[in-house]
């Protein structure tokens, strides 16, 4: 079963990250991203489900 995030919650986990990412040094990006992603990966809903368009 997966688990969905709202918009909100994707929101607040891009800021933290953004800040992150922000003040990472080179080598540290990749795995920011790659984690990034993989806190995405099977959790993103389409913007028309999210919204309830």
């Amino acid at each position: 079963m997966t688990t969905k995030m709202t918009h909100a919650i994707r929101m607040e986990l891009a800021n933290a990250v953004r800040v992150r990412y922000a003040a990472a040094a080179n080598k540290d990006k990749r795995r920011i991203l790659e984690e990034f992603i993989a806190d995405f990966r099977g959790s993103w809903a389409p913007i028309s489900e999210d919204r309830g368009q």
